[in-house]
């Protein structure tokens, strides 16, 4: 199923990088750099599936993103989920406010399918090893490939 989602970031790169590798899963993506942002958007297009937020902003947390939108669109029917470096969000979270939370380490194949859970309405059921950060796989992914021949091969060093 192809899902529409709301990706709301401060940073520019976390916006593209990740709004690319949902796009790719086959999903479509719109992406918010604020709150203000999202309530517009959202205010003019209701088709979204889930609103996918940074829960650390500048103006006000995802928790606070979450309330301003559900204050001025009361009647939209959209799924949320906090997108956050954090393991859990610091002073957890209220009862009434049970959002899944999709970690920004979480390796690009968990991304997906907690971004589709999330879109679902579902809980998300991530792999154990589902938070191996992209760093992490790029540097193991460069550890295979270097050769003994790249390791025989010093760098000239400019200074001396």
């Amino acid at each position: 199923m192809r899902y529409e989602i709301l990706l709301v970031d401060d940073d520019l790169l976390v916006r593209q990088v990740v709004a690319e590798e949902i796009e790719e899963a086959g999903h479509i993506v719109m992406t918010a750099g604020s709150g203000a942002a999202a309530v517009a958007i959202l205010a003019a297009n209701r088709a979204f599936d889930l609103v996918l937020v940074d829960y650390s902003m500048p103006d006000m947390t995802g928790l606070e993103v979450i309330r301003l939108i559900r204050a001025n669109l009361p009647d939209l029917k959209v799924n949320f989920a906090l997108f956050t470096a954090y393991d859990e969000i610091p002073g957890g979270q209220s009862p009434s406010e049970p959002w899944p939370i999709v970690g920004k380490a979480t390796r690009s194949a968990e991304l997906i399918k907690a971004v589709e859970a999330a879109a679902r309405g579902e809980p998300l059921d991530l792999a154990a090893d589902a938070k191996l950060s992209r760093v992490e796989q790029m540097l193991a992914q460069n550890e295979s490939e270097i050769t003994d021949d790249t390791l025989n091969h010093p760098v000239d060093d400019p200074i001396s």
